[in-house]
């Protein structure tokens, strides 16, 4: 039996959808969707779950939002791969009032326990062609290009010091698809 905190985890959690944030404390596991997969979640956790359903009208917007809305003296980790920086920032941000915030563990505590793991598929990647992207990819490498280039560097603001070239931006990850500007 795999446990994450006193929650048993892999005969309970057969959930297959693409989209979705399984979220385990002290004392019970919830999986958040949003409408795609409010039926889906339901016909495929069973009551060790708690199934969440981000945007209904009586729900939270998201899993961030239902997260912070119960959080009140807690340390949360999380997989510091599944968002960025700026949601991070965001987060810990609203997390600090109820003296709260996100940590990092060195694993993903889900990976740890979860047994019957698809393998990373070994397909190639393709370009999607134009009328679905809207733009090329050479045009949307360029305005990358140009927003990193031209991003301020990073400085505290009191700082009367020129900027070192360590403070500039030299590169940014993109950890979703949808982070890639329209």
């Amino acid at each position: 039996m795999s446990r994450v905190l006193g929650v048993d985890l892999t005969p309970s959690f057969r959930f297959t959808g693409t989209a979705g944030q399984a979220i385990v404390s002290k004392t019970a596991a919830y999986l958040v969707t949003d409408s795609r997969y409010w039926t889906q979640a339901a016909n495929q956790i069973d009551s060790n779950w708690h199934s969440i359903q981000a945007g209904h009208t009586d729900g939270p917007k998201d899993w961030a939002e239902w997260l912070i809305d119960r959080a009140k003296d807690s340390r949360i980790g999380i997989d510091a791969r599944m968002l960025s920086y700026t949601k991070a920032t965001e987060l810990n941000t609203q997390l600090a009032p109820k003296n709260s915030k996100l940590v990092y563990p060195p694993q993903n505590l889900i990976d740890l326990v979860w047994k019957d793991k698809p393998l990373r598929s070994k397909e190639p990647i393709f370009i999607h062609p134009m009328e679905f992207t809207g733009r090329s990819t050479p045009d949307k490498l360029a305005s990358i290009r140009t927003w990193i280039r031209d991003t301020p560097p990073t400085t505290t603001s009191y700082s009367k010091s020129a900027p070192t070239p360590d403070k500039y931006h030299v590169a940014t990850l993109i950890t979703a698809l949808d982070s890639i500007g329209e």
